[in-house]
């Protein structure tokens, strides 16, 4: 399966609003393998990668809405 995974940022007395970046699609079997290779490629240690959205041979599943629609589509094309 494809997870289209960001860092997310914020959550925090300092700055309440959460947003994402650094958009990613990895390949895994599951989303925690992808969440695992994401945080590792992107040297993760305060922010970590949320799974944004999946494909599956069938559909796209969206899990976070407040992401982009560009993003999303990214999904399609790889």
């Amino acid at each position: 399966m494809k997870f289209l995974i960001a860092t997310m940022i914020g959550g925090l007395m300092e700055q309440l609003k959460v947003f994402y970046e650094k958009p990613d699609i990895i390949e895994a079997d599951n989303q925690d393998d992808a969440l695992d290779i994401y945080n590792k490629k992107y040297n993760c240690s305060y922010f970590y990668g949320a799974c944004a959205a999946f494909k599956d041979e069938q559909q796209i599943q969206v899990l976070i809405d407040d992401v982009p629609y560009k993003w999303i589509k990214m999904l399609e094309i790889f």
